[in-house]
């Protein structure tokens, strides 16, 4: 699917240490390391695992919260099917988000940065898996190491979620429209 074509430019992206080989770019990174590496380097178990579950809890915590809070806020806060209304349904979803994968995205991040070496091999070093990780970060940081970032994450989120749901409800109405006519 998309997840799957999408999952070589997370690779590069989340491997800071990538960096350090001297790609001039992301596309320089992505040609040299399917030249060096092969297709195989970008879907490794320990980037594939983290980016599914990542992608479960963004897609259950966008879509559920979503629907509560545009239903909360007509039945119980008086507002109408609306934009305003739309707008402010998908900005809660958008904080549930954050708060539901900023520990996904947190395990994700160093799960997979720990898993190569600054010549971008495996090494086995660093985390011993996601659990290992979710233990040391507990122990080193406490809870809240899960949350580092949620700022900026939120205003990377946001604007996505709100874009997302305002168009699902007009395509939505369209689609209900053209069948109201057929």
């Amino acid at each position: 699917g998309l997840g799957a074509r999408g999952l070589p430019g997370d690779t590069v992206k989340s491997q800071p240490r990538r960096v350090a080989r001297g790609y001039r770019h992301v596309f320089d990174a992505l040609a040299t390391m399917q030249r060096e590496e092969g297709a195989r380097s970008f879907y490794r178990p320990s980037y594939v695992a983290p980016n599914m579950a990542r992608a479960v809890v963004v897609t259950a915590a966008q879509f559920s919260t979503y629907d509560v809070s545009k239903r909360t806020l007509m039945q119980r806060g008086g507002l109408r099917d609306s934009l305003g209304t739309h707008l402010l349904a998908s900005m809660v979803s958008g904080v549930a988000v954050v708060l539901a994968a900023s520990p996904v995205d947190v395990l994700k991040s160093r799960v997979m940065n720990s898993s190569l070496s600054s010549s971008g091999h495996q090494t086995g070093s660093g985390y011993n898996g996601v659990w290992d990780c979710v233990r040391k970060t507990i122990r080193d940081e406490g809870v809240k190491g899960f949350y580092r970032g949620v700022g900026p994450y939120y205003v990377r989120v946001a604007p996505h979620v709100t874009t997302m749901f305002v168009m699902y409800e007009y395509i939505d109405r369209g689609v209900e429209w053209l069948i109201s006519k057929c």
